[in-house]
C-alpha cells in the first residue's frame, strides 16, 4: 500500500533537450538576469486544467523520453487529428505557452513555512519548560505539556527529508510529528544527517496511535544505528532519523513503554520469526519472502540510499517461450541466472578480472601468483580485503541513482532524476530502456563499474516500464 495517485505530476510537463535549450534561449530574451529565472525541465507547473490519461501520448517502452514530448491539454479543447498530436506541434505549443507565461516558470511547488512562532525548537530529549511574557499562545500551550519528552529529527521519505521533531507525551495515547521551521541547526551532533539541499519543506503534523503501530524496525542512516521505521496496522511505514544511538533506544523504550505488544525488529532478530520456515514450506511466496528479508535487513522504500534490492532471475531474454519446469540441467543454466554469484562475477572472464584487480592494488606480479599455493593466494586475498584501500568491486549493486535511474518513469523518480542531472534528463543512450540490453551489458566481461541488481517494482509494478 505504497503506491497513490500523485496529482503533482499530473500538472507536470516534461521537455526533452532540445525544447528545453529552445525555451531557455527565448526567455532569455524575455529575462535577461537568468540569476533570478528559476526553472527546471522537470517541474514546470501551470494552472491549466489537468490533461486526462487518454490525451497523453503512451510510447513504446523502448523509445527514450528524451525524444518525445508528452501532449498536453493546455485549456484548449484536445485535437485528434495527427498533426495536432506529432511532436512538432507539441514542441511549438510548448514554446508558446512559456513565451506567454514566464512567471509560471518556478522551480518547485514549496508548502508554505510555519512561522518561527508557532514552533519552538527544542534539544534533542528534552522539552522546553521556561516561560516567555511575550510567547504566543500556541508556545504557551506547547509549554504547559510537562509530560511530553520531545526529540529532533528527520522524517525520511524518497523525496527528501523533512526536518522537525517527535514529541511523546506521556498522558496522550498518540506521538506525535510536527515539521519545525527554518533550517537544521549547525552542531556536530547532526554531522551525519541529511544534506541540507536534500531537505524539502512542509507543514504537515502527524500523529500515530501507539495501539496502531504493528512493529519498529531499526535502521542505519549514513551507516549509524541511529533511525527507525514504524509500520501501521494499515500497512503504511513511516521513517525518522534521530541523529544517535542513545536517542534511538530512549525513544524504543518510550514506544514500548506505551505499547507493550509493539515488536522491535532489527536483523538479528529475523532467525528468531518463523519467515524462513514458511517460505520452505511454501505457504509464502517468493515475493514476500524478499520482501520481508529485505526489510529486516534494514532497507526500506523510504530511503533511496537503501532501497529493497531483488535479484535478477532470468538469465535468457532472447527466447520468446521458456520452459521453466524444464529439469535438464544445461537448460536450466541457460534460462535461469546463477544465485549463488554475485551479478559483479557471473562469468568467468570477469572473476578473473576482478582477481587481477586485486592482485594489481597488492602489487603481486604474475609470477608470483603462479608460484603461489592456490590455498595460500585464496588466504591472502581474504586478508588485502579486509583492508580498506583494498576492494574488489568499484561500484554497488544499489545505489539511489540505480533506482532513479530503473524508475525515470514514474513520479518522484522522474523529477530526482532531473534534479541529480542539474535541471534536465540524463543523456539518452543512459536511460533505462530495455530489459534484454541492461541484463547483457551487465554480464558483459570489460563491465567493471555496473552490477545492478533488480529493484521490486520488477515483479508488481509494469507502469514503469512506458513512457507517458
Amino acid at each position: 500500500m505504497r503506491l497513490k495517485v500523485d496529482k503533482v505530476a499530473s500538472r507536470t510537463v516534461y521537455l526533452n533537450k532540445d525544447t528545453f535549450e529552445e525555451v531557455r534561449y527565448n526567455q532569455k530574451k524575455l529575462t535577461p538576469n537568468l540569476s533570478e529565472l528559476k526553472m527546471t525541465v522537470a517541474t514546470t507547473f501551470y494552472d491549466a486544467t489537468p490533461m486526462p490519461d487518454q490525451s497523453m501520448t503512451n510510447l513504446d517502452f523502448s523509445t527514450s523520453m528524451m525524444g518525445q514530448v508528452p501532449s498536453m491539454n493546455l485549456g484548449q479543447e484536445t485535437k485528434t487529428s495527427q498533426a495536432s498530436n506529432s511532436p512538432e506541434r507539441h514542441r511549438k505549443e510548448t514554446i508558446d505557452f512559456y513565451e506567454e507565461r514566464p512567471e509560471k516558470l518556478v522551480e518547485e511547488v514549496k508548502e508554505d513555512s510555519l512561522s518561527e512562532s508557532d514552533l519552538k525548537q527544542t534539544e534533542p530529549g528534552n522539552f522546553s519548560k521556561t516561560t516567555s511574557a511575550d510567547a504566543t499562545p500556541s508556545q504557551k500551550k506547547r509549554r504547559e505539556k510537562k509530560d511530553a519528552k520531545i526529540f529532533e529529527c528527520e522524517r525520511i521519505t524518497v523525496r527528501g527529508a523533512i526536518w522537525g521533531e517527535i514529541e511523546m507525551s506521556e498522558k496522550e495515547n498518540y506521538f506525535t510529528f510536527r515539521p519545525l521551521p527554518g533550517e537544521r541547526p549547525e552542531g556536530e551532533l547532526y554531522e551525519l544527517g541529511t544534506m541540507k539541499h536534500n531537505f524539502i519543506t512542509s507543514t504537515k503534523k502527524k500523529s500515530w496511535n501507539y495501539q496502531k503501530i504493528r512493529q519498529i524496525h531499526q535502521r542505519r542512516y549514513n551507516y549509524m544505528k541511529c533511525a527507525f521505521e514504524i509500520f501501521t496496522n494499515d500497512n503504511k511505514s513511516y521513517y525518522f532519523n534521530v541523529f544517535s544511538n542513545s536517542y534511538l533506544k530512549a525513544i524504543l523504550s518510550e514506544f514500548k513503554l506505551r505499547n507493550k505488544d509493539i515488536q522491535i525488529c532489527s536483523k538479528e532478530t529475523f532467525m528468531e520469526t518463523d519467515i524462513q520456515k514458511r517460505w520452505i514450506e511454501g505457504k509464502i511466496s517468493n515475493f514476500e519472502y524478499l520482501i520481508q528479508v529485505n526489510m529486516y535487513a534494514g532497507r526500506s522504500f523510504n530511503d533511496l540510499s537503501q532501497y529493497p534490492v531483488f535479484p535478477w532471475v532470468i538469465a535468457d531474454y532472447r527466447c520468446e517461450e521458456l520452459n521453466l519446469n524444464t529439469r535438464d540441467e544445461a537448460e536450466q543454466k541457460r534460462i535461469f541466472r546463477d544465485l549463488s554469484l554475485p551479478i559483479g562475477a557471473m562469468t568467468e572472464e570477469k572473476r578473473r578480472e576482478l582477481k587481477r584487480r586485486v592482485l594489481d592494488m597488492m602489487d603481486m606480479s604474475e609470477e608470483e601468483v603462479d608460484m603461489m599455493d592456490k590455498e595460500k593466494l585464496d588466504q591472502r586475498l581474504k586478508a588485502a580485503l579486509a583492508e580498506e584501500d583494498i576492494f574488489m568491486f568499484g561500484s554497488h549493486y544499489s545505489t539511489g541513482g540505480h533506482i532513479m535511474d530503473y524508475l525515470v518513469r514514474l513520479e518522484p523518480f522522474t523529477s530526482l532524476q532531473i534534479k541529480l542531472q542539474s535541471g534536465k534528463f540524463d543523456e539518452v543512450n543512459r536511460i533505462f530502456a530495455s530489459i534484454p540490453k541492461a541484463w547483457e551489458a551487465y554480464r558483459l566481461s570489460h563491465n567493471t563499474q555496473n552490477f545492478k541488481e533488480l529493484v521490486p517494482e520488477f515483479f508488481y509494478c509494469p507502469n514503469f516500464l512506458k513512457n507517458r
